[in-house]
């Protein structure tokens, strides 16, 4: 695509792409839900082999400050739904 010349409806579509799409009250609602749902760090009792819950995050940052680890990495454990350093 180097080099590509784009006409000057493309240039229009592209400039009015990148403006993005105003939010409804809705949609700001629902991403406020999916965001704000927190984060739960369990632990494993390791005599019965059941999760007990340890602490409580309502952001990915408070839990990265303290896993001292990147806010990217937090994700990635929450997408997966994996033991981060056995939590």
């Amino acid at each position: 695509m180097l080099g590509k010349i784009h006409s000057v409806e493309t240039k229009a579509l592209l400039s009015k792409a990148k403006l993005g799409i105003p939010l409804t009250e809705l949609h700001k609602l629902k991403i406020s839900d999916s965001r704000n749902k927190g984060i739960y760090v369990y632990t494993i009792d390791l005599s019965s082999q059941y999760l007990i819950l340890y602490l409580t995050f309502k952001t990915s940052i408070e839990a990265m400050k303290f896993f001292n680890c990147s806010r990217r990495m937090i994700s990635n454990y929450l997408d997966k739904n994996k033991l981060y350093k056995k939590q």
